[in-house]
């Protein structure tokens, strides 16, 4: 991704809203182009290859997500707003631990509302002028899990980085120049969570908050705990797909980080938010356009399927039941039914 796609991508987040709270997607309605397209996944990692050889035996171009050289990364948040990411990643830690209950649900709650809340003020602060120059700097999105869990951490240094960002939120909210950018999202909601950030929590006990980060740590830390995981897929920087790429036609997309090596907790954790991508904005493309199903088809492959399914809205027992209208099918296999219960 070039410097100057970066650019056009952070300005397009925040320029107007949609439905369901979204940012506008590159996807427009009318263009009615029969389209045949494959994603695939499987938790070793090995169907990739099979694959790749159906692609290239039919004449497709074929890509992959994952960690190698000349492999893809994705931005999991891109087109999502604060609230919808937070749902997505609630789903995605439920299905990580097992569905089991919280000792102290609390901590798990707040910690969540921490990360909507930082998202909420990147989503502006990234339209600012020291976020632009921030963007440039690193060449990364700063509307991302990666400075989420960086800003969320300095929540309780008095000049830290989430200090600075307040400031110059509202040194441009002030600035009759600086502010067009970011008019539509100086709403309640930010000033709201300005205040909880910046006032609310610090004011807590210092034990009860340090449990709440510990809480975002948890949900986060893989996306910064390596640096290509981080580059690719925590902070939206590098070699990048968006999620629409998945629906370019006859093109296989092959999902490449196995769930069983060093990295496994957090490529299983990437492949469930993937597929939650994928499906969300299965939905939205048929918001915009009523009769995609119709035409525009993307074939979804997924081995060891208990290992992905998430229960919430965007689980497969929602989507499958929407899987005609959106234009998707699907070729699963799992160790048995226990394991989708």
């Amino acid at each position: 991704m070039t410097m100057q796609q970066l650019k056009d991508r952070v300005q397009i987040a925040a320029a107007t809203r949609v439905a369901l709270g979204v940012f506008p997607p590159r996807f427009k309605g009318g263009q009615k182009k029969q389209t045949l397209s494959m994603f695939v996944m499987d938790g070793k990692a090995v169907l990739w290859e099979d694959a790749v050889k159906l692609a290239l035996e039919r004449g497709w171009a074929y890509r992959i997500i994952g960690v190698e050289d000349g492999e893809f990364g994705i931005d999991l948040c891109d087109g999502l707003g604060p609230a919808s990411i937070v749902a997505m990643i609630s789903d995605a830690q439920e299905q990580m631990d097992g569905g089991g209950q919280e000792s102290n649900p609390i901590f798990k709650k707040m910690g969540l509302e921490i990360i909507r809340a930082v998202f909420n003020l990147l989503r502006c602060y990234e339209l600012t002028p020291e976020g632009k120059a921030e963007v440039a700097r690193r060449k990364e999105r700063l509307y991302s899990f990666a400075h989420v869990q960086d800003v969320a951490q300095s929540l309780l240094e008095p000049d830290g980085r989430l200090f600075k960002i307040v400031d110059a939120i509202h040194k441009a909210a002030v600035d009759p120049v600086a502010c067009k950018p970011i008019a539509q999202l100086l709403t309640s909601d930010l000033w709201a969570d300005i205040k909880f950030l910046r006032k609310d929590l610090p004011n807590r006990p210092a034990d009860t908050v340090t449990s709440f980060l510990l809480n975002v740590h948890k949900m986060l830390a893989g996306f910064v705990s390596n640096p290509v995981i981080r580059k690719r897929f925590g902070a939206a920087g590098g070699n990048m797909l968006e999620v629409d790429d998945i629906w370019d036609d006859k093109t296989v997309t092959c999902f490449r980080l196995s769930f069983m090596t060093d990295i496994g907790d957090t490529a299983k954790l990437i492949g469930i938010m993937t597929l939650s991508r994928i499906f969300s904005r299965a939905g939205v493309r048929q918001l915009i356009q009523k009769d995609i199903g119709d035409y525009s088809k993307l074939g979804i492959v997924i081995d060891e399927l208990q290992e992905t399914i998430v229960s919430g809205y965007w689980g497969l027992a929602n989507v499958s039941a929407l899987s005609r209208a959106w234009g998707l099918a699907f070729a699963t296999a799992t160790q048995g039914v226990n394991g989708i219960k």
